[in-house]
């Protein structure tokens, strides 16, 4: 018995060997599909790096990087001791923890009800319609959001004119209202796009557990919380560390 452990382990060692060398007919054509993603990677994450270095410079757009002042650690000095770093350190941490707290369930619970949908048509106009803004660019879907909201002919203003009886409210001119806009509007451009995510799991979970549980006696609650859920756990913590990662609203600090 050891005789042939000993054979399996030294034949198992040989065929690490031999996959271990560089093969043309086998490797290239895997190389050739990971070299667009590599370069893009390289020119659009790695090589940008080296503009941190303007941060140390009293950084001249005639002069260059490799022309202007090196002044060291004084334009940080001057933006931490600046009056309104303060204030715009607390609205970006408090938006962050806005999208934190309301942009992760809400694709979870428009992928659970959407799910639920038996007609295969209706599902996916819905589904549709609701990534449609994921491909939107900023620009436009900021010029969309001014159009709702704009105080003469917005949608939102003429109901509260003509239905509400009210006063126009100019929403964007208002620094009240900043915050809940930008959290709504980046829900609205990408919640679609995260129901996705879950919407692949969920159909990936075994259709015999959820009629195990419908045998047992279970309600939908009840194959929600024990079935559903626990199938979708883990794509849901991949989606939160990226979340957190990602912190794209950090940018709010220079304005």
């Amino acid at each position: 018995m050891s005789y042939n452990l000993t054979i399996l382990k030294n034949s198992d060692k040989i065929n690490m060997k031999k996959r271990s060398h560089f093969k043309k007919e086998r490797d290239l054509p895997a190389y050739a599909l990971i070299l667009p993603a590599l370069l893009l990677l390289i020119v659009f994450h790695y090589i940008p790096l080296y503009g941190i270095v303007i941060s140390f410079q009293e950084f001249s757009p005639f002069r260059g990087v490799l022309g202007s002042a090196w002044i060291g650690l004084k334009n940080y000095k001057y933006f931490l001791m600046d009056m309104n770093f303060w204030r715009v350190m607390r609205n970006t941490i408090v938006i962050n923890v806005y999208l934190l707290i309301f942009q992760f369930p809400i694709p979870i619970i428009f992928a659970l009800l959407l799910n639920e949908i038996t007609n295969i048509k209706y599902k996916k106009i819905i589904q549709t319609v609701s990534y449609l803004p994921y491909f939107i660019s900023w620009v436009v879907a900021a010029g969309i959001i001014s159009s709702i909201l704009s105080p003469t002919s917005g949608m939102v203003n003429l109901f509260i004119k003509n239905v509400l009886g009210m006063e126009p409210i100019y929403f964007l001119a208002k620094e009240n209202y900043f915050r809940g806009i930008l959290v709504v509007s980046d829900i609205w451009k990408g919640f679609g796009m995260g129901a996705v995510y879950y919407l692949a799991t969920l159909s990936s979970i075994d259709p015999q557990l959820y009629e195990a549980a419908r045998i047992d006696g279970a309600g939908k609650w009840k194959q929600t919380y024990h079935i559903t859920l626990p199938g979708i756990k883990t794509i849901a913590m991949v989606l939160l560390v990226l979340q957190l990662a990602l912190n794209k609203y950090f940018c709010c600090i220079i304005l």
